[in-house]
């Protein structure tokens, strides 16, 4: 599994079985709470907020495998640290405080408004899924207001600090 993960996005985790004959049953943990099994020693979720701790039980199915259960060894997924802010609506702003560039990652379509914290506009525009650039080095120093509006119609503010 990655080491680091952004909530929302989706993780996969991987296992090495052996011991265990040609078929067996995986069954998936995370803090030690069953969340799927599989046939398959692939897994993937959606990525929450805090450390996920990802382990897995093996039961060999097989007439030439093993017959004890056994745990993996545990796969601990983090926030991506480089995240400061994750909205309900699936946008990642980043970093905050920022110098010259805010990064917006979306996984939707979005547009947006950056205003001073008097209402008055500074950009705005449209943002297509992925990530992009949005340039501050020409404001002054201060606290701004990040608009962001989903497909749909999601709206988010947040605050975004410009040192």
């Amino acid at each position: 599994a990655p080491a680091a993960a952004l909530v929302g996005s989706t993780v996969t985790v991987n296992a090495t079985v052996s011991g265990a004959g040609s078929s067996y049953v995986i069954t998936w943990l995370d803090n030690g709470v069953i969340f799927n099994t599989t046939t398959v020693p692939t897994v993937t979720y959606t990525k929450g907020t805090g450390t996920d701790s990802i382990s897995a039980w093996v039961l060999s199915t097989s007439p030439t495998g093993c017959y004890e259960k056994g745990f993996s060894d545990t796969a601990l997924v983090q926030v991506d640290e480089a995240v400061n802010n994750v909205t309900g609506s699936g946008v990642y702003v980043y970093p905050n405080p920022a110098n010259d560039v805010v990064i917006v990652k979306t996984v939707t379509n979005v547009t947006y408004k950056l205003t001073d914290i008097i209402s008055t506009e500074k950009q705005k525009g449209i943002l297509p899924k992925g990530e992009h650039s949005i340039m501050i080095t020409a404001l002054p120093q201060g606290m701004y207001l990040l608009e962001l509006i989903d497909e749909q119609g999601v709206r988010t503010i947040q605050k975004i600090v410009k040192e």
